[in-house]
């Protein structure tokens, strides 16, 4: 059953925020708004050790958590349909993964639209990714709505299965390469049917990492997990799953988001698997963690993926019934398990037993 505060979220994002996607123009306007600051808040300035530095012409931001360092880095991508900033929930989030599991959190800014594309944000976060794997470190990335697409996109340019052909770290997709579609993908499953998947994805279980403790996942990649929160699978939104979920959604509708799709492809085709992950080639994702409410249009696309992932992709996949856009990032009581998964993810994928 949906709690009252999840309720109460809905109807204050439905007031607050839906406007800014209910039209055309509306997405339009919210193209146009000018973008805020990225500085990290005070009370992360004050807790942790950060640091920024200009790579490749954008801010870098590092959130250390005290106590020693683990080699491995957490690289936080954060949503906002690739025209808005980075918000106070995107840094409580950051500020509780390296709390929790004791490592550096980095998290990029990347260029938005309309001044940048999708093509040049590709490249800056996986530059960031070779430089992580360069200086020795593994890496994790996490990603809400769009920030979650972009971190699968960065996975299927860096990741490279044990026994794959190899390609330059960091090298996008050639636009000539047909878009992978690995194994069958089953027609999608019923809006409403929580939790049916393949007996290998972890459905109804948020705290389960669906990695043993102590594993490491084969690859010659500098990437080794990832955690995508409701991400942007396909620019187009053209999945037709879509219609049902959509007047449920309290937040986001598709006209308005098409023209920052728009503005973001410039001009590369939607579904490029440059910016369309759910058309990249999905054996090159190390192990995977999605998480996703039922109210919310990100769902039908997430349960495609689910169901084209091939068999190699360790997945951990959750519905959360009645829960809206991103809500590991709300302050609703269903947030906290999900934040805990995201953790237990996170520290089951990056844990090596001793050499």
């Amino acid at each position: 059953m949906t709690s009252w505060q999840m309720s109460v979220v809905a109807a204050f994002t439905r007031l607050a925020y839906q406007r800014r996607f209910t039209t055309e123009a509306a997405g339009l306007r919210t193209l146009a708004r000018p973008k805020g600051p990225s500085r990290p808040p005070s009370a992360i300035l004050q807790g942790y050790a950060v640091s920024t530095t200009r790579d490749h012409g954008f801010d870098l931001h590092r959130v250390r958590p005290h106590g020693p360092d683990t080699g491995v880095t957490v690289i936080y991508l954060h949503g906002g349909a690739y025209t808005s900033e980075i918000v106070r929930q995107h840094w409580s989030l950051v500020a509780f993964i390296a709390a929790r599991t004791g490592h550096e959190v980095a998290v990029p800014i990347y260029g938005l639209a309309p001044h940048h594309h999708g093509l040049e944000a590709l490249e800056f976060v996986t530059a960031v990714i070779g430089a992580e794997t360069a200086r020795g470190r593994r890496c994790y990335l996490a990603g809400d709505s769009a920030g979650g697409g972009l971190a699968l996109l960065a996975a299927q340019a860096t990741y490279h299965p044990v026994g794959a052909p190899t390609a330059p770290t960091g090298a996008p997709t050639d636009p000539a390469d047909p878009p992978a579609t690995p194994g069958s993908a089953p027609g999608l499953v019923s809006s409403s049917a929580s939790g049916s998947a393949p007996s290998r994805v972890s459905g109804s279980a948020p705290g389960s990492a669906g990695v043993a403790p102590g594993s490491a996942p084969g690859g010659s990649g500098g990437v080794v997990g990832v955690t995508a929160m409701a991400p942007w699978l396909d620019l187009s939104i053209s999945n037709p799953e879509v219609d049902a979920v959509e007047p449920h959604d309290p937040w986001l509708r598709r006209p308005g988001l098409r023209p920052l799709a728009a503005a973001w492809a410039g001009e590369v085709p939607l579904q490029d698997p440059r910016l369309s992950p759910l058309f990249g080639d999905l054996t090159r994702l190390p192990p995977l963690q999605i998480l996703v409410g039922t109210r919310d249009i990100t769902l039908p696309d997430c349960r495609l993926l689910r169901d084209r992932l091939p068999p190699s992709v360790p997945l951990t996949y959750h519905e959360e019934p009645g829960a809206v856009h991103v809500y590991p990032l709300l302050p609703v009581p269903e947030a906290r398990p999900g934040r805990q998964a995201i953790i237990d993810h996170i520290a089951a994928t990056t844990t090596r037993p001793p050499a």
